[in-house]
Protein backbone atom coordinates (compact mmCIF):
# COMPACT_ATOMS: atom_id res chain seq x y z
CA UNK A 1 0.00 0.00 0.00
CA UNK A 2 2.65 2.65 1.02
CA UNK A 3 4.99 1.24 -2.77
CA UNK A 4 1.44 2.49 -4.51
CA UNK A 5 1.36 5.81 -2.07
CA UNK A 6 5.20 6.57 -3.09
CA UNK A 7 4.45 5.55 -6.94
CA UNK A 8 1.16 8.50 -6.49
CA UNK A 9 3.74 11.16 -5.18
CA UNK A 10 6.38 10.93 -7.24
CA UNK A 11 4.05 11.14 -10.38
CA UNK A 12 2.24 14.41 -8.94
CA UNK A 13 6.14 15.55 -7.94
CA UNK A 14 7.27 15.09 -11.81
CA UNK A 15 3.72 15.79 -13.68
CA UNK A 16 5.98 17.09 -16.45
CA UNK A 17 7.96 13.88 -17.41
CA UNK A 18 5.99 12.28 -20.17
CA UNK A 19 7.78 8.76 -20.10
CA UNK A 20 8.38 7.58 -16.48
CA UNK A 21 10.28 4.52 -17.28
CA UNK A 22 12.54 6.04 -19.83
CA UNK A 23 13.23 8.80 -17.30
CA UNK A 24 13.97 6.37 -14.37
CA UNK A 25 16.16 4.35 -16.75
CA UNK A 26 18.00 7.16 -18.07
CA UNK A 27 18.53 8.71 -14.76
CA UNK A 28 19.59 5.23 -13.38
CA UNK A 29 21.51 2.99 -16.14
CA UNK A 30 22.39 6.23 -18.73
CA UNK A 31 21.33 6.93 -21.95
CA UNK A 32 21.79 4.38 -23.76
CA UNK A 33 20.02 1.07 -21.97
CA UNK A 34 17.33 4.07 -21.84
CA UNK A 35 17.61 3.56 -25.37
CA UNK A 36 17.42 0.54 -26.11
CA UNK A 37 14.40 -0.17 -23.49
CA UNK A 38 12.00 2.42 -25.35
CA UNK A 39 12.91 0.32 -28.83
CA UNK A 40 12.34 -2.55 -27.20
CA UNK A 41 8.95 -1.36 -26.30
CA UNK A 42 7.80 0.57 -29.17
CA UNK A 43 8.64 -2.72 -31.28
CA UNK A 44 8.40 -5.53 -29.33
CA UNK A 45 6.28 -5.18 -25.67
CA UNK A 46 3.42 -2.80 -26.79
CA UNK A 47 2.50 -4.66 -30.13
CA UNK A 48 2.56 -8.48 -27.80
CA UNK A 49 0.36 -7.02 -25.48
CA UNK A 50 -2.49 -5.30 -27.65
CA UNK A 51 -1.98 -8.95 -29.37
CA UNK A 52 -2.69 -10.54 -26.30
CA UNK A 53 -5.44 -8.37 -25.02
CA UNK A 54 -7.10 -8.91 -28.66
CA UNK A 55 -7.05 -12.81 -28.11
CA UNK A 56 -8.00 -12.21 -24.15
CA UNK A 57 -11.10 -10.50 -25.80
CA UNK A 58 -11.81 -12.90 -28.29
CA UNK A 59 -11.63 -15.63 -26.05
CA UNK A 60 -14.44 -13.90 -23.79
CA UNK A 61 -16.46 -12.79 -26.37
CA UNK A 62 -16.51 -16.22 -28.53
CA UNK A 63 -17.10 -18.50 -24.65
CA UNK A 64 -21.04 -18.21 -24.79
CA UNK A 65 -21.93 -19.22 -27.92
CA UNK A 66 -19.39 -22.38 -28.42
CA UNK A 67 -20.30 -22.91 -24.09
CA UNK A 68 -20.91 -26.96 -24.60
CA UNK A 69 -17.70 -27.10 -26.66
CA UNK A 70 -14.32 -25.82 -27.47
CA UNK A 71 -14.09 -22.38 -29.80
CA UNK A 72 -12.63 -23.58 -32.98
CA UNK A 73 -9.22 -21.67 -34.04
CA UNK A 74 -9.83 -20.51 -37.09
CA UNK A 75 -12.46 -18.19 -35.44
CA UNK A 76 -10.23 -17.44 -32.49
CA UNK A 77 -7.86 -15.70 -35.34
CA UNK A 78 -10.17 -14.15 -37.18
CA UNK A 79 -11.91 -12.69 -34.40
CA UNK A 80 -8.59 -11.62 -33.19
CA UNK A 81 -7.17 -10.12 -36.48
CA UNK A 82 -10.52 -8.25 -36.13
CA UNK A 83 -10.34 -7.09 -32.87
CA UNK A 84 -6.47 -5.38 -33.59
CA UNK A 85 -8.10 -3.87 -37.36
CA UNK A 86 -10.89 -2.13 -34.89
CA UNK A 87 -8.12 -1.03 -32.18
CA UNK A 88 -6.04 0.10 -35.13
CA UNK A 89 -8.60 2.12 -36.75
CA UNK A 90 -10.17 3.47 -33.29
CA UNK A 91 -6.50 5.03 -32.69
CA UNK A 92 -5.93 6.26 -36.21
CA UNK A 93 -9.16 8.23 -35.85
CA UNK A 94 -7.92 10.01 -32.19
CA UNK A 95 -4.83 10.53 -33.55
CA UNK A 96 -6.40 12.57 -36.76
CA UNK A 97 -9.03 14.27 -34.39
CA UNK A 98 -5.95 15.67 -32.05
CA UNK A 99 -3.83 16.61 -34.63
CA UNK A 100 -7.11 18.90 -36.09
CA UNK A 101 -7.64 20.16 -32.57
CA UNK A 102 -3.96 21.15 -32.25
CA UNK A 103 -4.00 22.63 -36.15
CA UNK A 104 -6.76 24.73 -34.80
CA UNK A 105 -5.75 25.83 -31.64
CA UNK A 106 -1.84 26.77 -34.12
CA UNK A 107 -4.43 28.87 -36.22
CA UNK A 108 -6.06 30.16 -33.62
CA UNK A 109 -2.87 31.67 -31.97
CA UNK A 110 -1.61 33.09 -34.99
CA UNK A 111 -4.82 35.10 -35.75
CA UNK A 112 -4.57 36.64 -31.97
CA UNK A 113 -0.69 37.01 -33.17
CA UNK A 114 -1.73 38.42 -36.45
CA UNK A 115 -4.59 41.10 -35.54
CA UNK A 116 -2.69 43.08 -33.43
CA UNK A 117 -4.56 43.25 -30.58
CA UNK A 118 -2.13 43.49 -27.70
CA UNK A 119 -1.19 39.73 -27.93
CA UNK A 120 2.02 40.66 -30.04
CA UNK A 121 3.56 43.04 -27.36
CA UNK A 122 5.75 39.75 -25.97
CA UNK A 123 7.57 39.36 -29.36
CA UNK A 124 8.72 43.12 -29.95
CA UNK A 125 12.87 43.34 -29.77
CA UNK A 126 12.84 39.00 -29.22
CA UNK A 127 15.71 39.06 -30.38
CA UNK A 128 17.55 41.67 -28.95
CA UNK A 129 18.67 40.72 -25.63
CA UNK A 130 22.02 40.04 -24.74
CA UNK A 131 21.65 37.59 -21.74
CA UNK A 132 20.32 34.01 -23.07
CA UNK A 133 17.64 33.31 -20.85
CA UNK A 134 13.80 32.84 -20.90
CA UNK A 135 13.60 35.39 -18.10
CA UNK A 136 14.61 38.40 -19.65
Amino acid sequence: MYMGCFWSLEHDVFPLLLSYEYFHINRGLGSLPAFIFIWILTLFIRPASNAACSVTFEEYVTKPFYSGCPVPDLLKKIMAIGILGVAIWVQNIFTVLKMRALSLIVIAGLVLVGTDKGYSESFKDAFNSQTVNSQS
